[in-house]
């Protein structure tokens, strides 16, 4: 776990330093940068703080995806099935394991570039790692584990995108690992200040959301309570 955890925080470098327009979110910002949960999230989810258009999309492939596997002596799996001009993509680096690898801890980390709509708010927070925490005793910079400065989305938008993702697998039927946005969203509803701020942060990511062919609660956007109520009715979650 902690090789994986390891190369996640060094192409989340490489990530970070390439564009001042990235913003880390999902499951993974929230242990490594947000400090909320204690699950071991292993998926980069990345996306921008503004729209990136078809030119700057085939850019994000190929100027900045593979020269960060290329830099890091990782391999693309996916990287030819992967479009550029797709909302969604998935990359996957694969790493070579020290030992044989778990059942469970599969020795490739996966990117995730979201591109439907831009990301807001985000603040800027440092990244760390597991074993920066731990090993006290070593130069950090001698192996590139230094905590770093990157884009991170804030809670409360991460809050709302997490409960737009269970009205979402509501709206097609698939309940798959809905477990963890229920965990996260567990950890996160205490640290919320529910005030009219939060109110029109919902009300705006609605509205973003809006037709998003990707997003089923988009076409919804009036009816996120009620959906979500009847998740609860009928033991969807």
């Amino acid at each position: 776990m902690s090789k994986k955890d390891y190369y996640v925080s060094l192409i989340l470098k490489e990530i970070a330093t390439s564009s001042d327009i990235v913003v880390f979110k999902g499951g993974t910002s929230l242990s490594k940068a947000l400090k909320v949960i204690n699950r071991f999230s292993e998926d980069i989810d990345i996306s921008f703080s503004e729209h990136i258009g078809a030119s700057r999309r085939k850019k994000l492939k190929y100027n900045i995806i593979a020269p960060i596997a290329q830099k890091l002596g990782l391999t693309i799996t996916n990287f030819d099935k992967a479009q550029s001009d797709r909302d969604i993509n998935n990359y996957i680096f694969e790493y070579k394991p020290i030992c044989i690898s778990h059942v469970h801890i599969v020795p490739a980390v996966k990117v995730e570039t979201s591109l439907i709509t831009a990301v807001f708010p985000f603040k800027v927070m440092p990244i760390g790692n597991y074993i920066a925490d731990y090993a006290k005793d070593i130069s950090l910079k001698d192996y590139g584990l230094e905590p770093f400065m990157m884009n991170v989305q804030a809670l409360e938008r991460t809050l709302i995108d997490k409960v737009f993702a269970i009205c979402d697998y509501y709206l097609t039927g698939k309940p798959r690992r809905i477990s963890r946005h229920i965990y996260d969203i567990h950890k996160i509803l205490p640290l919320i200040n529910f005030d009219e701020q939060f109110k029109k942060l919902v009300q705006k990511v609605s509205r973003n959301t809006l037709f998003t062919r990707h997003l089923p609660i988009g076409k919804n956007r009036n009816k996120h309570k009620s959906t979500f109520k009847r998740n609860l009715r009928q033991g969807f979650l």
